[in-house]
C-alpha cells in the first residue's frame, strides 16, 4: 500500500545514512542548493517531484504511519497541503506542469494487541489544485468498476495513472483515469498479482512494476502491456521501472544476475542497459528519472566495497557524476541520499542529510555557465 511504501522509504534512508562514510570531497559547485525543508513548518521531509515552474511537491513522515504532504510555490516558501474530511494523512507524489497535484489522502487507525500492532490504510486517490483536495473517485463518470487508492502521476491533460483495488476485494490493480472515464490496466499474465504504476508520460505511457514470479517491470499504452524483464541480459527475479520521458526511454533497477542485487538500468527500445555495471563490481541502487534530454537521477552503493556509501549521481551524456560533489562544499551537506526527480531544465529535489540530521529535503538549481556545463 501507499502508506506501506512510505515507511519502506524511510527505513530505506535510515539504512543509507547508517552507511554513509564522511562529509562531502571537494569539486565543482555546478549547483547551487535549496534546503526544503528549512522553507516550510515541517520537521524533516522528502521532495519527490518539480515541474519546470519550479514547483515542488513532497511530504513529512509522522508517527503512527502517518503523513503530511508538502507543497513550495517557485519562491521555494512550503505549505501544508490539505487532506479529505476525517482523514488524519496525506502524501504528495507528483506536480505537473500545469500545477496538478497527484497523490493520497488516508485514514490510518492503529490496532494494538498484546505486543502486536495492526494498521490499516483507508485510502483515496487524491488530487489538489490551488490548494484544494479532491477525492479522485468523486470525479469517476464511467468505465471499469474500482476504487482509486492512490495516484502516482498525472500528464498536462490530466490523464492520471496509479493504483486501485476492486470493489469486493483486496487486489491491487493499475488504473488510468481520462476525462472520468476509468481504465484498469490489463494484459498482464495470467496470475500476476499486485500492479503499482509509477509514473507516466507525456504521450500516456504508463510504467511500473507487476509481481509475475518475481517483481517485473512493465510498460503499459494503449491496452498493451510490455513486460520489461522479459529479455536475455536479465538472469535475476525482479526488476521496477519509476519514469519515462517524453521520448519513451525508462528507467529504474534491473537485477542482472541472479547472484546480484539491482542495479540502477536504463530502457532504450525495451533493451535493458546496466548504467553503472562498468563501474562498481557488485551495483546496488535505483535509476529513479530522466528527462527528455537524457539526464538520469538515481542512487547507488558498491556491495563489494565495505567502505562505499550510497550516492546520489547524475549521468549525462555517459558520464556518471557524484551529485554531493556538484555543490558548494561549506554549506553542511553530508549527503544527498536519494534524487527523486529532474525537470526539462535540470533541476533535481530530492532527500538527504546536513549537519549530521536526516530528513532535509533539497533542491538543485543548476548554477548558469558553469565550468562544466561549457
Amino acid at each position: 500500500m501507499t502508506s506501506s511504501r512510505r515507511l519502506i522509504l524511510a527505513l530505506v534512508l535510515l539504512f543509507l545514512c547508517a552507511l554513509m562514510t564522511g562529509p562531502a570531497s571537494a569539486g565543482s559547485s555546478r549547483y547551487r542548493i535549496i534546503d526544503l525543508t528549512e522553507r516550510a513548518p515541517v520537521r524533516q521531509a522528502e521532495a519527490r517531484s518539480v515541474n519546470q515552474a519550479g514547483e515542488v511537491v513532497g511530504f513529512e513522515l509522522l508517527p503512527d504511519f502517518q503523513a503530511q504532504a508538502v507543497y513550495w510555490n517557485p519562491n521555494h516558501d512550503g505549505y501544508l497541503l490539505p487532506r479529505l474530511t476525517d482523514d488524519n494523512s496525506n502524501s504528495s507524489y507528483h506536480i505537473n506542469d500545469s500545477g496538478l497535484i497527484t497523490g493520497v489522502s488516508e485514514l490510518v487507525t492503529i490496532e494494538r494487541v498484546g505486543d502486536h500492532i495492526r494498521v490499516y490504510f483507508d485510502s483515496k486517490a487524491s488530487l489538489w489544485q490551488g490548494g484544494v483536495i479532491t477525492d479522485l473517485n468523486t470525479l469517476i463518470r464511467g468505465g471499469d468498476d474500482l476504487v482509486l487508492e492512490s495516484a502516482a502521476a498525472g500528464t498536462v491533460r490530466s490523464i492520471i495513472t496509479g493504483i486501485a483495488r476492486r470493489p469486493y476485494g483486496n487486489e491491487r490493480v493499475g488504473f488510468r483515469f481520462d476525462n472520468g472515464i476509468v481504465t484498469e490496466l490489463t494484459g498482464f499474465p495470467e496470475g500476476s498479482l499486485r500492479v503499482q504504476p509509477w509514473a507516466i508520460s507525456e504521450s500516456g505511457r504508463i510504467v511500473g512494476e507487476f509481481s509475475y514470479r518475481g517483481t517485473h517491470a512493465f510498460s503499459w499504452q494503449d491496452g498493451v502491456m510490455i513486460d520489461l524483464h522479459n529479455h536475455p541480459s536479465l538472469g535475476g527475479v525482479t526488476s521496477r521501472a519509476f519514469h519515462v520521458n517524453n521520448a519513451n526511454q525508462i528507467v529504474g533497477e534491473a537485477q542482472f544476475l541472479i547472484s546480484h542485487p539491482e542495479s540502477p538500468v536504463l530502457w532504450e527500445n525495451g533493451i535493458p542497459i546496466n548504467l553503472v555495471g562498468h563501474l562498481f563490481s557488485r551495483p546496488q541502487g535505483i535509476a529513479t528519472a530522466i528527462n527528455s534530454a537524457g539526464q538520469i537521477i538515481g542512487f547507488v552503493k558498491d556491495l563489494d566495497d565495505r567502505t562505499s556509501p550510497f550516492e546520489g549521481f547524475l549521468i549525462e551524456d555517459g558520464q556518471y557524476r557524484r551529485l554531493l560533489d556538484l555543490i558548494p562544499q561549506d554549506e553542511g551537506w553530508d549527503a544527498l541520499l536519494v534524487p527523486w526527480d529532474i525537470n526539462e531544465n535540470g533541476w533535481i529535489v530530492g532527500g538527504g542529510m546536513r549537519h549530521g540530521q536526516l530528513g532535509h529535503a533539497w533542491l538543485l538549481i543548476p548554477n548558469p555557465l558553469s565550468d562544466e556545463q561549457n
